[in-house]
């Protein structure tokens, strides 16, 4: 199973789309640096098509950081401390 993420530039002036190229590729060479991680999804592939750029991911499945803040209110400092480890160990 994996996620396909486009990009579509807001522009299609051959300019703007020199930089959102260049930005892109810059993208994924971080993402293949990253590795793997259980908690990063891998890099599968990447391609241009129609002057529209898409990455290829692996699918992890669970909540997003914005989901399980949502779910909570208000945290306690144990809960606090417990969530920046969990971010700070995959960061």
């Amino acid at each position: 199973t994996c996620v396909v993420k486009q990009f579509k530039p807001s522009r299609q002036d051959e300019n703007f789309l020199k930089v959102a190229r260049r930005l892109f590729n810059s993208e994924a060479e971080t993402l293949r640096r990253l590795g793997t991680h259980d908690q990063i999804p891998a890099l599968l592939d990447l391609f241009e098509e129609n002057q529209e750029f898409y990455l290829v991911q692996e699918y992890i499945a669970g909540q997003t950081l914005q989901d399980e803040l949502s779910a909570v209110k208000r945290m306690n400092e144990a809960q606090a401390i417990d969530l920046l480890r969990d971010v700070l160990t995959v960061l």
